[in-house]
């Protein structure tokens, strides 16, 4: 998972991964070849961030007129769009116009409409953004079973901090370059594990006092020139006290991924 601000470059550098743009500098290649040759382009699978879907199809119908583009026998596509539409759960909705159904379908049957060419590498931007708790779980359990059932490869782009919880690595990005990287589960451990925990504030300051968050006992993550950290109420009062002292500027804020994506921005 690519994980940034709005404006960081996260979409840019998606587009690039997909050869819809080419980089100022560097390459990206995909087994040796770049991702616009015929063979990559057929592997790879892509959800962008603004909708493009035709309200007036129904959900079988953009399916269908997807994999006829690619050129599918008839006979393999319907098997396709057949299993495709039952993966995704999107068979009591296939006869329905994409018009009348709420942003999670939509986003689902947008899903479903990248999976039917069978990809190995899924590329999505920002695929959660205004779904509702029940929509991004039933989003996120469709990835999952794809991943475990076919070994996919997907590449995430969010800056949603909820996101995290779903991802295996993750990349932190900050004022359009790689910052870190850095193991999911533990950052999504180190930063949302207190959002019920009473008292709990997030902490950020300038990168250059680690050395005054670290000689605290604090855990730091640093993402771009900042120190994020969360702190319990216990140790709370010290930490503010040595960043203090230090001459540290610094915010204190709720320990909430809302806080966490305001603080990173």
């Amino acid at each position: 998972m690519l994980f940034g601000a709005n404006g960081c470059g996260k979409s840019t550098l998606l587009r690039v991964l997909a050869g819809l743009r080419t980089p100022g500098s560097g390459r990206v290649t995909i087994d040796g070849a770049p991702p616009t040759t015929g063979e990559n382009r057929a592997r790879l699978g892509l959800v962008l961030q603004r909708s493009a879907i035709d309200p007036l199809l129904s959900v079988r119908e953009t399916i269908d007129l997807h994999a006829r583009l690619w050129s599918m026998e008839t006979s393999t596509r319907r098997e396709r769009v057949t299993a495709v539409i039952a993966e995704l759960g999107l068979g009591e909705r296939a006869r329905d116009r994409l018009g009348t159904l709420s942003g999670g379908w939509q986003r689902r049957v947008e899903l479903a409409r990248c999976l039917v060419t069978d990809p190995s590498v899924i590329l999505l931007d920002e695929p959660t953004t205004g779904l509702d708790g029940d929509a991004r779980a039933g989003f996120w359990d469709a990835i999952h079973a794809r991943v475990a059932s076919q070994g996919t490869i997907v590449f995430i782009a969010s800056h949603d901090p909820r996101d995290v919880r779903e991802a295996g690595t993750l990349v932190t990005m900050a004022r359009g370059a790689i910052d870190a990287e850095h193991n999911a589960a533990r950052f999504a451990e180190e930063f949302l594990r207190h959002e019920s925990l009473e008292g709990a504030r997030l902490v950020w300051c300038d990168a250059s006092f680690e050395s005054i968050v670290t000689d605290s006992g604090e855990h730091a993550h640093r993402i771009g020139d900042r120190l994020f950290v969360v702190a319990t109420a216990s140790s709370l009062a010290s930490l503010v006290d040595r960043l203090s002292e230090a001459g540290a500027e610094f915010r204190v804020g709720h320990a909430t991924p809302e806080a966490l994506l305001e603080a990173m921005v």
